[in-house]
């Protein structure tokens, strides 16, 4: 991982912990007998966010000079990123994981990468 890139991902990874955290305890309190399966739904989810980040770092360090490879490469990271959304979210749901707290989690994960441009926005002006 290059230098640009990994104050990025220790960012989200900080912040994506820290809400999910969050809203597994607020799960907890307003549904008690659920409170682990949201808890861990929700800690689920953001590990689903996170490895979908982790595929979007792959795939633009996979980018060449050649304007028509990039385009299906990024087509096809695309569309296996939201391939890898949807069976993740299928399977654990079919286990028993609350689908709402899975999808509460990933939210944590994109709403890290605000938070990372919130609080760098002065460093691109």
């Amino acid at each position: 991982m290059n230098s640009a890139i990994k104050p990025i991902w220790k960012t989200a990874c900080l912040w994506t912990v820290i809400l999910s955290l969050i809203c597994a305890a607020l799960a907890a309190l307003i549904w008690p007998d659920h409170r682990i399966n949201y808890a861990v739904s929700t800690m689920l989810g953001a590990a689903i966010g996170l490895c979908g980040l982790w595929m979007i770092i792959a795939m633009t360090k996979a980018l060449t000079g050649d304007e028509a490879a990039n385009k299906r490469k990024g087509f096809i990271g695309y569309t296996g990123r939201y391939l890898f959304y949807a069976v993740c979210l299928f399977f654990l749901t079919w286990r028993g994981f609350s689908p709402l707290a899975m999808l509460a989690g990933i939210l944590c994960s994109k709403a890290s990468l605000v938070i990372y441009a919130l609080l760098h926005r002065k460093d691109d002006e």
